[in-house]
């Protein structure tokens, strides 16, 4: 079973060879191969295949090692230029984002929704944080068999609700993209360049929790001393994962990081932008249910759908018209 995504790489690979190895051309390569690519085979029979592969194999070299980006993520081909990825996803969400990398995906299991948005630079604040117009121009369902190119760049901006549990998607994918950015971008109009921390940013950083755990005040000046190198998108994004995961980090290490974050860019008004997206979070409706009805719904209210498109959806979702208990659901939504 396995072998077939092996084979499928060989295609890609030799198609792109053909086509110079230009990345530009890779996303309709992979469509196409992804578009043509039999899997008929059930959830349960490639679990069960993969447990034995994972187990008994020399893997390639995975992509993401740890569950930043599926849950989890699987690598089943690495040449060194592109890979193809198996992404488990058991969360509802993700960031709306751009892509340094080229490609394409496709839903093997499960559905999600995808939404594109056109995102438009307001103002500059440094190279890696602008605010920015974002408008979701397009919404569809992803069913199972579904398959979209990935744009590298600012020329595709999406977001991918997991709406099963889980929702499986296969992906080929460029690596190792130096040319074009990758961009978080919050929905209340701030935009930050993602990015993966250094090994030397987080040598510094590890350094930093060995001095404070051993002196304070030497941890406080060292850290002083090495976040003037960093930009605010390292900072930003060491911040989101350290909310998340400590790192290894102790409570205080962490306090003290978190309290330097906001002694630097408290008083700036991107950083008022950023507080104000995580304070609107608290407002947020939450489904009692994790069906993927209820995360649509979840979905549709907190992301102000429009009361036609959100109940327009929902019906191609269930086959049928909105309960009572919907139509007040999305009483709320603009009409």
């Amino acid at each position: 079973m396995i072998s077939k995504f092996h084979k499928l790489a060989s295609r890609v690979e030799d198609l792109w060879a053909t086509a110079g190895k230009e990345k530009s051309s890779f996303p309709e390569i992979c469509f196409n191969e992804l578009s043509n690519f039999e899997f008929p085979h059930s959830l349960e029979e490639l679990e069960s295949e993969l447990a034995l592969w994972i187990q008994g194999s020399s893997l390639p070299k995975q992509l993401n090692v740890y569950n930043n980006f599926g849950q989890p993520p699987v690598t089943l081909f690495n040449n060194g230029k592109f890979v193809v990825d198996l992404y488990f996803w058991m969360n509802i969400d993700t960031s709306i984002h751009s892509h340094s990398f080229a490609g394409a995906f496709k839903v093997l299991y499960g559905q999600s929704l995808h939404e594109v948005f056109e995102v438009k630079p307001k103002k500059v604040y440094a190279e890696d944080v602008m605010s920015t117009d974002i408008n979701r121009v397009t919404t569809q369902l992803l069913n199972q068999g579904a398959t979209e190119r990935i744009l590298a760049g600012n020329q595709f901006n999406h977001r991918v609700v997991h709406l099963d549990t889980p929702t499986v998607t296969l992906c080929i994918r460029t690596i190792d993209d130096k040319e074009d950015t990758q961009w978080h971008h919050f929905p209340n109009g701030l935009s930050i360049e993602k990015r993966a921390p250094e090994e030397k940013v987080l040598k510094n950083l590890f350094y930093y929790e060995y001095l404070f755990n051993r002196n304070p005040e030497k941890g406080m000046a060292f850290l002083a001393e090495i976040i003037e190198s960093w930009s605010i998108s390292e900072m930003i994004n060491l911040y989101e994962q350290m909310t998340t995961d400590s790192m290894g980090l102790s409570e205080d290490a962490c306090g003290f990081f978190f309290e330097t974050l906001n002694s630097i860019y408290g008083a700036s008004e991107w950083y008022a932008i950023y507080e104000n997206f995580y304070e609107q979070l608290e407002d947020h409706v939450h489904a009692e249910g994790d069906s993927a009805i209820d995360r649509f719904m979840e979905h549709a209210i907190n992301s102000n759908y429009s009361y036609a498109q959100a109940s327009q959806i929902l019906i191609t979702l269930q086959g049928h018209s909105l309960s009572e208990m919907q139509e007040m659901n999305f009483s709320t939504l603009e009409k």
